[in-house]
């Protein structure tokens, strides 16, 4: 008899378990199905000059312009290089790409 009451606390605790497991995987799963919505921003460096959309803040002083775009929400996703040195003791050229959600 004390065989049995064992088991079947053992199978109750199971029964538990696997209950909580199932909620906090449907409460997951419906967090995952929500899109988030991307917004993109592609800064040019490589096109420095007079009349370029080219911040002169991103050569002048790049931490304070990387800090206003955090600022924003901006995250930086990556560099693709131009090759070229830039205006800033060599800062390589290139585009910049950078994402922050809708």
């Amino acid at each position: 008899m004390i065989r049995a009451r064992n088991s079947s606390l053992v199978l109750l605790i199971f029964a538990m378990i696997l209950a909580c497991v199932m909620i906090v995987g449907w409460s997951n799963r419906s967090q995952a199905y929500s899109k988030v919505g991307w917004e993109y921003k592609i800064v040019n460096t490589s096109a420095v000059g007079p009349g370029t959309a080219t911040p002169g803040l991103a050569f002048s002083d790049p931490e304070r312009y990387f800090n206003e775009l955090g600022a924003e929400g901006w995250e930086l996703v990556q560099i693709v290089p131009g090759g070229g040195t830039g205006e800033a003791g060599g800062m390589r050229t290139g585009v910049w790409i950078l994402k922050r959600a809708r």
